[in-house]
């Protein structure tokens, strides 16, 4: 029997996913990361249907960020919403502003921090490669680097992450870490042995490959070391015939700079609601 409300359902079967896939694709550049959960068929990724008809999707898990893809936006979806999170506690949001914006008026969440970012993404052609005096010292990472990598993490986390207010538990950062280094792709430049700069991919979806976790240590700054990692790993996603992606607070001015030099262009905004 059809059913005429708006309800929420957990995505559990082959073709659920791939429908889930096929509405996401519109939307794609904006929600990378939830795209990939769903080619990863991951857990935790509910439909919001109308008719059968497909209205919205997310990605819940207790004490994780949800990530979402919110286009169609009503009454009717939000009060099935408000029904389904009315007894979950809810960490962060994730997604593109509007998105966020509808979410958070929907769930009467109030935001203990909320940030801005513009979304940027490269023309998909190879950027010109800088040089580096530590090229010959580019490593591609694997989860056997996670501790020497942990000061590089942890400054990230601390300067670009962390809500204002908490405080970080480094047993969950290292296994956050391997974890990141066993599903993604890292690069690093070593000096004197140690690990001074990284960059990462956050997620790869069907067309779209996110960068992130742009970091170099404080010491090691205006030496070039972020500009060579982000057109080198930018470099390789080109040549994946994938779009690189990235997003960046709309007031870190010096990486809006680099990330222009660099080819990216802005295209929206995204947001972080910590509630």
């Amino acid at each position: 029997m059809l059913k005429l409300g708006v309800e929420v359902v957990a995505c559990k079967k082959d073709g659920d996913f791939a429908k889930a896939l096929e509405f996401v694709l519109p939307y794609e550049k904006f929600c990378c990361q939830l795209a990939e959960k769903i080619i990863r068929k991951s857990a935790d990724i509910f439909l919001i249907k109308e008719a059968e008809r497909i209205q919205g999707i997310f990605y819940f898990k207790e004490k994780n960020t949800l990530l979402c893809c919110l286009p169609k936006k009503n009454k009717k979806i939000a009060k099935s919403l408000s029904d389904f999170f009315c007894k979950k506690s809810i960490f962060a949001l994730a997604g593109k502003t509007d998105y966020i914006d509808f979410l958070q008026k929907a769930l009467f969440l109030s935001a203990k921090e909320k940030r801005i970012f513009f979304l940027m993404r490269h023309k998909k052609k190879l950027c010109g490669q800088s040089s580096s005096p530590l090229q010959n010292d580019l490593v591609e990472c694997c989860k056997k680097d996670a501790s020497n990598l942990m000061p590089l993490h942890t400054g990230f986390f601390k300067e670009e992450v962390l809500p204002d207010g908490k405080e970080i538990y480094l047993p969950s950062l290292l296994r956050d870490l391997e974890k990141l280094l066993e599903e993604q792709k890292m690069l690093a430049l070593k000096k004197g042995g140690l690990f001074v700069a990284k960059v990462q991919t956050n997620a790869s979806s069907k067309n779209f490959t996110q960068i992130g976790g742009v970091y170099t240590l404080p010491q090691h700054r205006k030496k070039g070391y972020a500009e060579f990692l982000t057109r080198t790993i930018t470099n390789q996603i080109c040549s994946q015939e994938k779009t690189p992606i990235l997003f960046v607070r709309k007031e870190n001015s010096a990486a809006l700079s680099l990330y222009k030099k660099c080819g990216y262009k802005s295209y929206g905004t995204f947001c972080f609601l910590y509630c």
